[in-house]
C-alpha cells in the first residue's frame, strides 16, 4: 500500500507541476494510483497558497469542514464553507476551492469503486446514492449534533488506517458505507430526494451487525487472545 504522506505530498506537488492548465484531469497528470485516501483537510491545505485549483478527478469525494471557513467552485455550485458544512463531489465533476482561513480543520476521504469491489461489498450500493450525482447541490449545513455523528466516523476512519490487522480494509469499507448512507439522509431531510427511507435504516443495522462482526473477529484473532 502506498503511503499515505507520499500521496499527499506529489498530490500537492501536481499542483505545482500542472499550474498553467486550465483544469488538472488527475487521471492523467498523478502518477500514483490508490483506492482510498482519507487525510485531515489542514494537512491538504498545509504548504499551499490555502487554495486548490480547477481540478478533475475519477474519486468521490466526502469532506466535512470543522473550523475555519473557504470558498467551493464543485460544477455550477459556488458557496461558502464554514463550520460543520458537509460537502459531497462527485467523480469527475471538476471543483476548486480558495480563500481558506488559517484556523480550518476538517476531514476529506476520497475513494472510488475499486476498493469496495475488492471488499465484497456490491457497487450498487454505492452508484445507486444520489448524494453521488453531479445533478444535486453538492453541500449541507449541519447542526452541532449532526457533525459530531459525521466526525466520529471520519475519527474511526483515521484510526483504522494505522491499525495492522486483517480485517481493516472490510471494516474501513463499511464505515465509508455508513458515511455515504448518514450524509444521504442529511441531504434528503434538507433537499428531499423522496428516497425509500426504510430501506436506508435496513442497510444501516446492516452496516452495524457487520462492524460487530468484524471488531469481534479482530479481537479473538489477536496474538493476546490466543
Amino acid at each position: 500500500m502506498i503511503d499515505d504522506e507520499l500521496i499527499l505530498s506529489e498530490f500537492k506537488k501536481a499542483f505545482q507541476r500542472n499550474v498553467d492548465d486550465n483544469v488538472i484531469v488527475f487521471d492523467e497528470r498523478f502518477n500514483y494510483k490508490f483506492d482510498l485516501q482519507i487525510q485531515r483537510f489542514e494537512d491538504v491545505l498545509r504548504g499551499t497558497n490555502r487554495s486548490i485549483p480547477p481540478n478533475r478527478w475519477s474519486y468521490y469525494r466526502i469532506a466535512l469542514l470543522k473550523k475555519g471557513s473557504g470558498v467551493f467552485i464543485t460544477g455550477i455550485h459556488k458557496f461558502t464553507a464554514t463550520k460543520n458544512t458537509l460537502v459531497v463531489i462527485p467523480a469527475r465533476v471538476i471543483t476548486s476551492s480558495k480563500n481558506w482561513t488559517l484556523d480550518t480543520e476538517g476531514y476529506v476521504v476520497l475513494f472510488n469503486i475499486d476498493f469496495f469491489l475488492q471488499n465484497k461489498f456490491p457497487h450498487k450500493y454505492i452508484e445507486s446514492k444520489k448524494i453521488l450525482n453531479s445533478s444535486i447541490q453538492p453541500y449541507i449545513h449541519l447542526t452541532n449534533e449532526q457533525a459530531e455523528e459525521i466526525e466520529a466516523i471520519f475519527e474511526t476512519l483515521l484510526e483504522e488506517k494505522l491499525v495492522n490487522n486483517n480485517y481493516k480494509d472490510e471494516l474501513i469499507a463499511l464505515k465509508i458505507l455508513e458515511l455515504i448512507i448518514i450524509s444521504e439522509r442529511l441531504f434528503d431531510e434538507e433537499q428531499h430526494f423522496e428516497i425509500n427511507m426504510p430501506s436506508v435504516e435496513i442497510i444501516k443495522r446492516f452496516i452495524d451487525l457487520l462492524e460487530a462482526n468484524f471488531l469481534h473477529e479482530r479481537y479473538h484473532s489477536s496474538p493476546q487472545n490466543c
